[in-house]
This record gives structure tokens, sequence and C-alpha cells, in this order.
């Protein structure tokens, strides 16, 4: 049974890989997880498993440290 709006969407939808290519390339986080429900992870090529991949990856930057000065 789903449990969350993007399963019972994913549910009623079936796999549909080309909506979901088009879901994750929305860049829009809430699109992207119901891509993941919805993809055939079997056509993805490897440089699209990268860029997902990478995509997915955390993008913190450490901010500069300031010289004290002395």
């Amino acid at each position: 049974m789903p449990s969350t709006p993007n399963e019972t969407l994913a549910k009623r939808i079936k796999t549909n890989h080309e909506l979901a290519r088009t879901l994750w390339e929305s860049g829009n986080i809430e699109a992207r997880f119901l891509s993941i429900l919805l993809i055939k992870p079997k056509t993805l090529t490897a440089d699209q498993v990268d860029q997902n991949s990478a995509a997915l990856k955390p993008r913190w930057r450490t901010p500069p440290h300031k010289s004290s000065g002395r």
C-alpha cells in the first residue's frame, strides 16, 4: 500500500520512462522523487546514471577562511 503522495501517484501512472526523464530534468526535488518511482532503471545509460548521481551529491561549499592579519 502506497504511503506517500508520490507513491500513490506512481502507482496510478505506472512505469513511464519518458515522463520520468522529463520530471528528473525539471530539477524540482519532488518531481525527481516521483521520477525515481517511474523510471525503468535498465533503460538508463551509464552516462545518465553518472549525471543523475552527480546531481544528487550535495554541493557544500566551505566558506573561505579569513586570515587574522597577524
